[in-house]
């Protein structure tokens, strides 16, 4: 009979089956985009069902019946019938860093680190502006990361003040080839060990606590019915009144032939956007909304080519160009020298034409978020979010696209349906 481990993390849910001889037969790494539910039942159903279960990892006692056991108790298992007696243990998850002090193949301690040292989102700025401003590629980006989590690692190892002459990884990031070379780098004289089932290591475990039992349970079974469920707050949809749409309305946009425009390119953090503004009447002819991918220049001529597109056949006079956000200094200079504006001087200027008795404007972008008060539509003061990710698109667009797998276009639908504002592990 087959016995299986199952480990719910916060990135993944982790598998593994073993046949008779306690070797490992089948091993799962699959992203579940914070639904446990959808991935044990439909990719994971046909190995659960083939014989005893149990399980580990922080979510997984309360979603599931099967039985428990810590991640601890797993990662020793694991180590005895694998006869590995390292100095220390690193599990380096999507989460947090952990760090096991082992004597004997045993566990004697254990210290903890969260990942970042800074809000994520606010790093991903960092990046996001330096490639925006040309000063970096992805790929140092990419180098630049990995090397900042190795020195995190290395703090960890010299804080634990334990024996590190051989280390073995357990975790995700075991697969991360260049952030191993860095270790070794970092500790030339440490020996760190990475075997076969260390990305799973702990599911490993639970599946040899499985192999010393004979109950299954039936697929009815599996999942915790009484998961408790918070409920705070009335649905967004009973707001929709008080939300005033008039941007969205302008829907059928001309382009007057002849016509004199202005050229709006506003180079952000996350989107690029660019407008025809007509220079008598004030009024927007055409408006492109794309990707900023951290190449404003390269965004700017998506927007320009989707511009021209909408023009058509038609002709007009482009009299000037203006640009805002965290790239216009770049965009400014491929677009003739143009004059570029902060945005808090951009937004008191459509601010005084578009709603001139609006004292209060907030602007929440994909990377910060903006205060801006204004005495007869002049911007006398503002402030920024600088302390947590949350009050930016970009929190909403990692919570929600890359760990749900909701589309960005389809987020505001979905928030809308929702009939209640609830909180569930599931």
């Amino acid at each position: 009979m087959t016995s299986i481990g199952l480990e719910i993390g916060s990135v993944a849910v982790k598998m593994v089956t073993l046949d008779q001889d306690l070797h490992p037969k089948t091993i799962k790494y699959l992203r579940h985009e914070g639904n446990f539910t959808r991935t044990i039942a439909t990719e994971l159903r046909p190995y659960l069902e083939q014989g005893p279960v149990c399980i580990t990892g922080p979510a997984a006692q309360m979603l599931l019946n099967f039985p428990y056991h810590p991640e601890s108790t797993c990662l020793e298992a694991a180590m005895a019938q694998l006869v590995l007696k390292p100095d220390i243990l690193l599990t380096l998850g999507g989460e947090n860093f952990t760090l096991y002090a082992i004597q004997d193949g045993e566990i004697r301690d254990l210290y903890s680190s969260p990942l970042a040292a800074r809000c994520s989102v606010y790093r991903k700025s960092d990046a996001t502006h330096k490639l925006n401003k040309g000063e970096c590629t992805p790929a140092d980006i990419c180098c630049s990361l990995i090397d900042d989590l190795a020195q995190k690692i290395v703090t960890l190892i010299d804080s634990s003040q334990w024996p590190a002459d051989k280390i073995l990884i357990s975790g995700g990031l075991a697969l991360n080839s260049p952030l191993l070379e860095n270790l070794q780098r970092l500790l030339p004289q440490t020996e760190f060990m990475v075997i076969p089932e260390s990305h799973t290591l702990e599911a490993y475990g639970a599946a040899l606590k499985a192999a010393k039992q004979t109950k299954q349970l039936l697929p009815e079974e599996w999942f915790n019915s009484a998961v408790e469920t918070r409920c705070e707050l009335p649905p967004l949809n009973q707001g929709l009144s008080l939300l005033d749409f008039r941007v969205q309305a302008e829907k059928t946009r001309i382009i007057e032939e002849n016509g004199r425009y202005i050229l709006g390119i506003d180079a952000g953090s996350t989107t690029t956007k660019a407008v025809l503004l007509h220079a008598e009447t004030g009024v927007v002819g055409a408006a492109v909304y794309l990707r900023t991918h951290g190449n404003p220049l390269a965004a700017t001529q998506r927007c320009i080519i989707k511009l021209l597109h909408l023009i058509g056949e038609k002709t007009i006079c482009l009299i000037q160009a203006a640009v805002t956000g965290s790239g216009r200094e770049l965009v400014a200079l491929h677009l003739d020298n143009s004059p570029f504006f902060n945005e808090i001087l951009a937004h008191g200027r459509a601010t005084a034409e578009e709603i001139p008795q609006v004292d209060t404007v907030f602007e929440i972008g994909g990377q910060d978020s903006k205060y801006i008060a204004f005495d007869q539509g002049i911007a006398v003061n503002y402030a920024m979010n600088d302390g947590c990710s949350a009050g930016t698109g970009s929190f909403i667009e990692e919570s929600v696209q890359m760990d749900m797998g909701i589309p960005l276009g389809k987020i505001a639908d979905n928030a809308f349906r929702g009939e209640r504002k609830t909180w569930s592990p599931a």
